[in-house]
Parts: structure tokens; sequence; C-alpha cells
């Protein structure tokens, strides 16, 4: 299954699964303040866009899934009629975008990292996911191949059942900031997790615990 057709049938338990995850999310809202327009790549379901919606900015989200925008337009029907949300659905791997943005945001593991010792997790993990329509219950495992995960994901909600399997290739700290500069982007830090004070240029043969983020500026 491709990442289309993976996010055509996660769009419906999307929000359930990450939708209120907020640890991110002051990261986002302190680089990006004081600037607009804002561009979201991969914005899926509006979780993001949301926050910076409501700290006054203009933003586009850009995703490829038609599904997960239709989700996000309806939750934020009202920014689209104020004029302070549009939504496209696009593939940067076709084309471009005209327009210039004073900041973008790729969000949320849209670019993955690769832990250094990749462990294989083939046990399964259950959650119980709360939403407005009761409770779903989430079964899943990952399997780490080097840098390739892939993940099956089992949602149940009473009799009706939704299996989703997702494979990811993780990227290293070394890796993104040699496509960045590649790019013509400057003045490249990491910080890991979301420490907005823990930014610092890239150490020699600095190693990946966990999650991590990185910003650039290009002119």
């Amino acid at each position: 299954m491709d990442a289309v057709a993976t996010y055509r049938v996660f769009a419906e338990v999307y929000d359930r699964y990450v939708g209120g995850f907020k640890e991110d999310l002051p990261l986002y809202q302190s680089l990006c303040s004081g600037r607009n327009p804002i561009l979201e790549i991969g914005s899926g379901t509006g979780r993001v866009l949301a926050a910076l919606l409501r700290d006054k900015h203009v933003v586009t989200g850009v995703d490829i899934s038609a599904e997960m925008l239709a989700v996000a337009e309806k939750k934020l029907a009202y920014f689209i009629r104020r004029g302070a949300l549009t939504l496209l659905n696009h593939d940067f791997v076709h084309s471009g975008l005209s327009t210039t943005f004073s900041a973008a945001l790729v969000t949320f593991y849209t670019i993955n990292y690769v832990f250094d010792d990749p462990q294989r997790e083939d046990t399964w993990e259950e959650t119980e996911l709360d939403g407005a329509n009761g409770t779903m219950t989430l079964r899943q495992k990952r399997s780490m191949n080097g840098n390739f995960e892939e993940r099956l994901q089992i949602f149940r909600n009473g009799a009706n059942q939704r299996e989703i399997t997702t494979r990811r290739m993780y990227y290293d700290k070394a890796t993104i900031v040699g496509a960045l500069e590649e790019c013509g982007f400057t003045d490249i830090e990491i910080t890991d997790g979301y420490c907005l004070s823990g930014f610092h240029k890239l150490e020699r043969k600095e190693i990946v615990r966990g999650s991590f983020v990185v910003k650039a500026s290009r002119d």
C-alpha cells in the first residue's frame, strides 16, 4: 500500500491516534512567532495548523492525502472562511509552489529519524483511544530492519476493525543536515526532543537517541 492509499484509510482514525499530542507545539509556535505566511508540509488533519491559527498566523497546509485534508477542512472551516488558512492537496515530488513563505515546518515524523542502535520490537502493544464516538482499541507492533520500519496497526471499535501497515525510512542527523546544506540552507542547528533552548550545531559523531528537530535558514 503506497502512502496516499495508506492515509486514505488512516484519515478516519488519525486524530484519535495523535490528535491529543501537544508536546511539540510550543517549539513550533516559538519558531514561527512574528512570521507570516507559514507553510506546513504534511499538515494532515490540522493538529499543528490549529495551534498556529490560534496564534493568528496566516498558514498554508500541504498534504498528499485528500482525505486527511478533508478532515482538516471540516475542523478548521472558520479559518478558511476568514482567509487565514489555505489547504493544498499537493506532492512536492512533482513540483514546488510559487509562493514565498516566511517559515516552513515539516513536522512530526514527516521526515523520519534513525536510531543508531535500532531495536526490533516484534511484540504487540495495546492502547485505548478516546474519541467523540466512544473508545477505540489500538493494537500495534513495529519491526526495524536497518533504517527501515514496518508498523502494523489494528484499530478496533466494537465489531468494526481497520488494519493499517506503514513502512518508513528513517534518517540520521548528519544525513538531514547534509541534504539541507546541498539545498542552500545555512545556520543549521539541531535540538533533541522539542527543547527550544537545546539548539546547537551538529557535533562530530553525534548519535541519535530519540526524536530531534532541525532548524535552518535560506534567503
